[in-house]
């Protein structure tokens, strides 16, 4: 096998995949088998929040390496239940199941919108979402999903999800009339579907029918939470508590955890119907525990609310030196932007192998003309203009071929 990897292994296939193999991580940077290295503007997918190998998280896995690694779910942890309470105070929800993963977390959302609508709503099973979401790769998420491409994909589907355009509260409405409607199921801010931002009217629109039919409103925030937005968690942007709430990426900082948290009236599971080997696992209990504490501190969303706007002006200062870059959007340190016709693609490519002896930007195409960043939320102003250098180089060189 070849130092870079041997992709022919893997089960799946990404061949537009980078040949570079990271090796080692720190801050806000990788590095590779060459020893070449990149700013890590994506972290990771959004799950490395507090950077590559923070001594915090490391302090934190080596003091439970000695304690406890893992109980199963015959017997629960202590530090499950101190995470579990810290969570569930920090957002005034009342019940929590913690998951490997975000996909399962929804999966495990989707379970509760269906009993709900079993013991509620005389048995209504169906489940609103919307264009361009995205909440996993499971089969029921890819079903749950309305993302373009994936509705031939994988059939028959999973049934019992009704999708709607984003922003319509219009056909909301109009779904509701006409299925058996047990629970609505959105991101706030799409990641995957291009850093779409919900309006507020909207929110508040889908609040307001929710309340009047008595169906729930399930947030993904899989992508959003956890400190990414410049809040907490988005909904806080929104000023409203969900009825339930879904988790992943930053909640593990890069290790594998999510979670699923409910308000008390929808909390209706019975004996063994929600359950996971892993459900609880106490090394990653210690990370989340240390996450949590690490964003809780006064100054950690604010700074972070800050260098989104730091980012946000730099890209209109490029904007300004006249590269094309418009719709520039998101919420603190989850951006986007577009650029001209379809170039996204080519200069995600070309920024991670730009220069071998300075530094590549690890950036993501989410869309053929939108160019999409999560970096990590210790990121500095001299990691900024790093980007800022190397982004100008990049675009000009791919504009000028």
């Amino acid at each position: 096998m070849s130092k870079y990897g041997d992709a022919s292994i893997l089960l799946s296939r990404f061949d537009n995949r980078p040949k570079m193999v990271m090796q080692r991580g720190e801050g806000v940077y990788f590095y590779d088998t060459k020893g070449i290295r990149y700013l890590d503007l994506m972290s990771g997918w959004g799950c490395n929040c507090l950077g590559a190998n923070p001594s915090v998280l490391k302090e934190a896995v080596e003091t439970q390496l000695h304690l406890l690694t893992h109980t199963g779910p015959l017997v629960l942890s202590d530090k499950m239940f101190e995470f579990g309470h810290n969570l569930l105070q920090a957002t005034t929800l009342d019940r929590i199941f913690f998951t490997s993963t975000g996909a399962e977390a929804n999966e495990n959302a989707i379970k509760v919108a269906r009993k709900y609508g079993s013991v509620k709503l005389d048995g209504a099973y169906e489940v609103i979402t919307f264009s361009n979401g995205f909440h996993g790769r499971t089969l029921a998420m890819m079903s749950a999903s309305a993302r373009p491409g994936w509705d031939k994909k994988f059939m028959p589907k999973v049934p019992g999800f009704v999708h709607v355009p984003w922003n319509d509260l219009n056909a909301v409405e109009a779904a509701i009339k006409n299925h058996r409607i047990a629970a609505i199921f959105l991101e706030l801010i799409q990641g995957e579907g291009g850093v779409n931002v919900a309006e507020q009217h909207f929110i508040a629109g889908l609040r307001e029918l929710a309340a009047r039919h008595k169906i729930l409103i399930m947030v993904d925030e899989v992508q959003t939470g956890m400190g990414r937005t410049g809040q907490l968690f988005a909904h806080n942007h929104f000023d409203f508590v969900p009825d339930v709430l879904t988790m992943a990426k930053s909640i593990g900082g890069g290790f594998p955890l999510g979670a699923i948290m409910t308000k008390e009236h929808c909390a209706l599971f019975e004996n063994n119907e929600v359950g996971a080997t892993y459900s609880g696992q106490a090394i990653m209990m210690a990370v989340g525990i240390a996450i949590l504490k690490e964003m809780l501190k006064p100054s950690f969303l604010p700074r972070v609310m800050a260098m989104g706007d730091l980012f946000k002006e730099t890209l209109k200062d490029l904007a300004g030196e006249g590269l094309p870059i418009t719709h520039i959007r998101g919420k603190g340190l989850m951006i986007a932007f577009d650029v001209k016709e379809d170039l996204a693609p080519v200069i995600a490519k070309q920024a991670m192998s730009f220069d071998p002896k300075g530094i590549n930007l690890i950036i993501n195409s989410v869309r053929p003309n939108s160019i999409r960043m999560l970096p990590p939320l210790i990121i500095q102003p001299q990691h900024i203009a790093q980007f800022k250098e190397t982004f100008r180089s990049v675009y000009q060189t791919v504009l000028a071929h």
